[in-house]
């Protein structure tokens, strides 16, 4: 049985709906137009992006006929729309996107049933930070992420983002390298989770483990390993160097060191803040706790911590 046909007003109401509260709260902390400028730029990238995605995935799947294609026009105009007026509270909104217009009178009487939802989710994640002045200030990153799902007739497809982003908060002072540092911190702990857990790098390690091996005799595996393959002489003798403690992890060496690698350059990049070891372990701790095998990539990383 169909679910009730969702109109591109419906659709971009739901998305605007989920950028607007954002503002809000922007604005009622306080921020300057600037602030909330960029905000809404990085809204608006996030979503053209995320149609962008769902167009390709709706192509690939033969799913993208002309009356979806319209749909998609129609919905991505008044959330253009939308974002406009958000941008410019004092003037009028260009359009109304709660009104009935013709092309959805259109869409919505099409033979072709279509069903198009938006879902908003975000979390929020809380730390302190030691300047390089000493001092400790809170920060507040927020990830904000939209889902896209659609369905036509009997196919039906889900999974695409309309818009992932994140804001950072502070609470105190923080120079503009300790700022841009935060940031590409960030970006890191989500590269490094998916290089962890995205393949089977994670239960390689945990088999390891379960064999005696600790975070810090893994570490410094990894360590060497990552030496040779940047050592062109070392590669020659690669042969009669020692293997990795099990076939599963021994067979993983490239994705190890390149995850080691990683992990030292996303150090490197947090050499601003005063104690950027703790601080990358913090921003895991709390971002990543749900994960099954955190524990095995927090021994290994606490490992690497003791080693560097």
């Amino acid at each position: 049985m169909q679910g009730p046909k969702q109109s591109a007003q419906d659709t971009a109401a739901n998305i605007l709906a989920h950028v607007t509260a954002g503002i809000e709260s922007l604005r009622d902390q306080g921020a300057g137009e600037e602030r909330i400028q960029q905000r809404i730029d990085a809204a608006r990238s996030g979503i053209s992006k995320g149609y962008a995605d769902a167009e390709d995935m709706l192509d690939s799947m033969g799913l993208l006929d002309d009356e979806m294609k319209a749909q998609i026009t129609a919905s991505r105009k008044l959330v253009d729309d939308g974002l406009d007026a958000l941008a410019n509270p004092d003037q009028s909104a260009p359009a109304d996107v709660a009104a009935t217009t013709e092309t959805d009178s259109v869409l919505t009487n099409q033979a072709v049933t279509s069903e198009r939802s938006v879902r908003g989710s975000s979390n929020t994640l809380s730390m302190q930070v030691v300047t390089r002045d000493g001092d400790k200030v809170t920060v507040n990153f927020k990830h904000q992420q939209g889902q896209f799902s659609v369905s036509n007739g009997s196919n039906s497809l889900s999974g695409s983002t309309f818009s992932q982003n994140f804001e950072l908060e502070v609470e105190g002072s923080l120079d503009q390298g300790e700022l841009d540092a935060l940031s590409a911190l960030f970006d890191d702990v989500k590269s490094l989770s998916d290089k962890f857990f995205g393949g089977d790098l994670g239960a390689a390690l945990g088999e390891a483990m379960n064999l005696g091996f600790d975070g810090n005799e893994l570490a410094s595996m990894s360590l060497d390993l990552r030496q040779r393959s940047f050592s062109s002489v070392s590669r020659a003798y690669a042969a009669g160097a020692p293997s990795l403690p099990t076939p599963k992890l021994d067979s993983l060496q490239s994705p190890l060191a390149q995850y080691v690698d990683e992990y030292i350059k996303a150090l490197d990049k947090a050499s601003p803040l005063a104690e950027p070891r703790t601080t990358l372990q913090d921003m895991m701790q709390q971002w990543l706790p749900e994960k099954p095998d955190y524990h095995i990539l927090q021994s290994f990383n606490e490992g690497l911590n003791r080693l560097l």
